[in-house]
């Protein structure tokens, strides 16, 4: 599993993640994007199961950038998560 993490923050490292959802013409988002959706596409994108007490950050209700920490065991790190 630490292997995979490994490979998975190397990659968010260089490219980041984007999401895209529904937003409102003031670029406001109808559903907030938190740790549980993060999580749950990068089990889809990296396919294995990450957890969502991993990933440290906010809720999201605007597009934008944000940067987002991954902490597992003695992995520490970060990415930028684009919301388009």
């Amino acid at each position: 599993m630490l292997q995979h993490i490994e490979s998975m923050v190397s990659s968010l490292k260089e490219s980041g993640l984007s999401l895209s959802g529904k937003v409102s013409p003031a670029g406001k988002l109808y559903a907030k994007i938190d740790n549980k959706t993060i999580a749950q596409e990068l089990t889809s994108k990296y396919g294995f199961s990450v957890d969502a007490a991993m990933i440290k950050c906010d809720k999201f209700d605007h597009v934008g950038q944000y940067e987002i920490k991954i902490i597992f065991e003695k992995i520490k790190s970060s990415f930028i998560l684009t919301i388009i």
